[in-house]
């Protein structure tokens, strides 16, 4: 097994069937923009930029085995792990090769850590050590969005909490009465609250 660093946007082809995709995202679309940021990447490259993209691909003979996909952000102080795929029952210390390599990429970058997102369940990312950073949430626009745009405008989108919607008399305060025996405790003038006069 070899593994190879592709700049080439035609390795691209190689992927086809194997990237994890959203629902909404048509494939030809994406191995074009993937194409794309490959040839950009490529020519920035030999401009004596810094390589934004780092696609490795495992190969058996002239078949795929494995593919890492990430991506160097700019300004930021992390790589972005795209995608990974290996067929099952790969020999896991290829796994490990790749996750070096791309630990070695960013790291020469500059970097000083790699961040992901998965669809899949997390014991995979987990299991190379990875920790939760933060949760990707998704808001789906009604089919009927214009139908109800002028009835929308005139509605909160989210629901106020019970505490939020009680008018201010009907909030649960809990008041107490200064104790002289207890230290710190004294009475407060009239009219006056916690942090002064009210």
């Amino acid at each position: 097994m070899k593994i190879i660093n592709a700049t080439s946007p035609e390795a691209v082809a190689f992927l086809e069937g194997k990237l994890q995709l959203m629902d909404d995202v048509d494939p030809d679309l994406e191995m074009q923009h993937l194409s794309s940021i490959l040839e950009k990447n490529r020519e920035g490259v030999a401009a004596g930029e810094e390589s934004k993209i780092l696609l490795l691909m495992i190969f058996d003979g002239n078949d795929l085995q494995a593919f890492c996909l990430a991506t160097m952000p700019d300004g930021r102080d992390h790589s972005f792990l795209q995608q990974a795929w290996s067929e099952p029952g790969l020999d896991p210390t290829i796994g490990s090769r790749i996750f070096r390599r791309l630990i070695a990429w960013t790291h020469d970058a500059g970097r000083v850590y790699i961040r992901a997102e998965t669809q899949r369940g997390s014991a995979i990312m987990r299991k190379w050590k990875f920790e939760e950073h933060s949760v990707i949430v998704r808001f789906t626009i009604p089919d009927d969005y214009e139908d109800r745009l002028v009835e929308w405008l005139d509605q909160p989108l989210m629901e106020p909490n019970n505490e939020q919607r009680r008018k201010p008399e009907q909030r649960h305060t809990t008041e107490r009465t200064a104790d002289p025996d207890r230290p710190g405790d004294q009475e407060l003038p009239a009219g006056a609250g916690p942090l002064g006069r009210d």
